[in-house]
């Protein structure tokens, strides 16, 4: 079996020569998917970091859209301090990751950083929308006037 134009036995790869999620195709000892806490390359750990990330801004996305979506009054002060949140997100992320500046862990540090941020301000949307949602907020779901 081919992966990545690499020969492979069957049993080290999933159907159709993918990884599994969550599992990187690694070639450091032997060619294998390997779960993402046990990558043995940089180049692994980064996809992997990277992985996280994606991962964590799909929540992101679908906490903040349903947010939109239930609370009309407050699109658009939602929107404005998210886009912030965003730009401060990847500022800090970079400001980390530039500690490695052309280093082979430089990837894999803004990825986790991306993820970790990212994970924090999905709560930090839960607790608002937890807030918004009780007593006196309930007016906030009112449609907006024309």
């Amino acid at each position: 079996m081919l992966f990545h134009g690499k020969c492979v036995e069957k049993d080290q790869c999933c159907e159709e020569d993918l990884c599994p999620t969550g599992t990187v195709f690694e070639f450091a000892k032997t060619p294998k998917c390997v779960p993402c806490p046990q990558a043995e390359t940089e180049s692994g750990a980064s996809y992997c970091a990277g992985q996280t990330a994606t991962d964590a801004d799909r929540e992101l996305n679908e906490v903040y859209a349903s947010m939109l979506k239930e609370f009309p009054l407050e699109r658009r002060p939602l929107k404005e301090a998210e886009h912030a949140w965003v730009a401060f997100r990847d500022k800090l992320c970079q400001a980390q990751a530039d500690t490695y500046k052309g280093g082979s862990m430089e990837r894999e540090i803004f990825g986790r950083c991306i993820a970790a941020e990212t994970r924090r301000q999905i709560a930090r949307l839960k607790e608002l929308r937890d807030l918004w949602s009780e007593g006196t907020s309930q007016n906030r779901k009112r449609k907006p006037p024309k």
